[in-house]
């Protein structure tokens, strides 16, 4: 298994910069015809399905200011991470 994100700045029609993530997912299962038909029926649209809600929710998070919660505590110095 390897998952990869690749990461593009673009300067598209918009006023600021835009960053564009691909992410990477590749996956086998193991033994053989059958893995390989377990891929083709259940893992690859769960596979799909679980990196497109993820990314969903990076881009939410990314797109407003519901990441600044994540990285610093309420009340704290800026430079404080969460424990």
């Amino acid at each position: 298994m390897v998952h990869d994100h690749f990461f593009e700045e673009t300067n598209g029609r918009t006023p600021v910069p835009v960053t564009r993530m691909q992410d990477v997912f590749t996956f086998e299962s193991p033994a053989g015809w059958i893995g390989e038909w377990v891929n083709k029926l259940v893992l690859t649209n769960y596979m799909e399905t679980l990196l497109r809600e993820r990314n969903r929710i990076i881009r939410e998070y990314a797109e407003t200011e519901r990441w600044q919660p994540i990285l610093r505590k309420e009340g704290s110095d800026q430079r404080d991470l969460l424990e």
